[in-house]
């Protein structure tokens, strides 16, 4: 099951992917901001969250079994990495009631800045690799 996509294709489709996702994090952030969003959207967004920490979960030894560049681990090990800071967060923010109003600031601040980094990166990586032209 693992020879089913070549090395760039696979590649080129988890960029893509990391690219859209980097997209939706800096439109959720906005809108979180702008206080905009519903019930319906939150679930949505977690259920897509948990499914891409998965999707990154089985694409790090799917990259080490095709031999992709070092490069291309940096966002798979970024986005598993931020999720357990975000989660500790999260629960640091159940277990302490009481917040101050800057934390908040300060993980709108953060969550756009991941966002743009990965989509910024993600773009990167697609502009520089040599990938084959059909998909």
């Amino acid at each position: 099951m693992l020879e089913i996509m070549d090395k760039h294709l696979t590649l080129k489709v988890y960029l893509v992917l990391a690219l859209l996702f980097g997209l939706w994090g800096i439109v959720d952030i906005l809108l979180s901001w702008l206080s905009i969003g519903s019930g319906i959207y939150l679930k949505i967004i977690t259920v897509c969250s948990l499914l891409f920490i998965l999707f990154n979960i089985i694409i790090i030894p799917l990259f080490h079994h095709q031999r992709q560049e070092r490069i291309a681990y940096v966002l798979p090990a970024y986005y598993l990495i931020s999720s357990a800071i975000y989660l500790l967060l999260g629960v640091l923010a159940i277990y302490f009631t009481t917040m101050p109003s800057w934390s908040f600031e300060l993980l709108f601040v953060l969550s756009l800045v991941s966002g743009l980094f990965e989509t910024v990166f993600s773009a990167y990586l697609l502009w520089r690799k040599p990938f084959p032209q059909q998909l």
